[in-house]
């Protein structure tokens, strides 16, 4: 696995998940459901805030995604977050060819208000790896939010790499 390859997959989610927003109706983007507390804008603002968090993260080579900066502009306006979904996926690119940074990852361990965290030793890979996972799991609650408001989303949205190998690998041996 190399740095660009991973780079490549979080950029294609992105842009999945960009290109899947500029069908939305108007008002549905910023709209809560009853499914959940919040709606579509929320899950893409806490996406977007954990590329962020990488971004300034790697200045100090620690990362710490409990911490990120919330910016409700991006929960509520849809130009702006697929603006900022495509700005992400331009940064990414830039990232080309940095493998040997060593970051530090602190995280939360506890939901008590008590300082329980641990810090651990990381990747660039391993952080984009998990960012790639993460953003797939809230793109699957995205998926669920606009199938409920009757919205077409294409099947492999919000599908897992793996479990879309697994498919492929299934229609082949039927």
């Amino acid at each position: 696995m190399s740095l660009n390859s991973v780079i490549h997959a979080n950029c294609q989610t992105l842009t999945a998940l960009a290109d899947q927003l500029t069908h939305l109706p108007p008002g549905i983007y910023d709209k809560a459901t009853p499914l959940t507390d919040s709606g579509i804008g929320g899950h893409v603002r806490h996406i977007v805030e954990h590329y962020q968090e990488l971004a300034s993260g790697l200045e100090e080579q620690h990362i710490c995604y409990d911490k990120r900066v919330r910016n409700q502009l991006l929960e509520h306006s849809l130009k702006d977050a697929i603006e900022t979904l495509r700005n992400l996926s331009a940064w990414l690119l830039t990232l080309a060819g940095q493998e040997n940074i060593s970051l530090k990852l602190t995280a939360a361990t506890s939901g008590s208000r008590q300082d329980a965290s641990t810090t651990t030793e990381s990747s660039l890979i391993r952080e984009l790896l998990f960012l790639q996972s993460h953003t797939v799991h809230h793109e699957a609650i995205i998926a669920m939010l606009m199938k409920a408001q009757s919205i077409d989303v294409p099947g492999e949205f919000g599908v897992a790499p793996a479990t879309l190998q697994y498919r492929e690998e299934i229609a082949i041996t039927s």
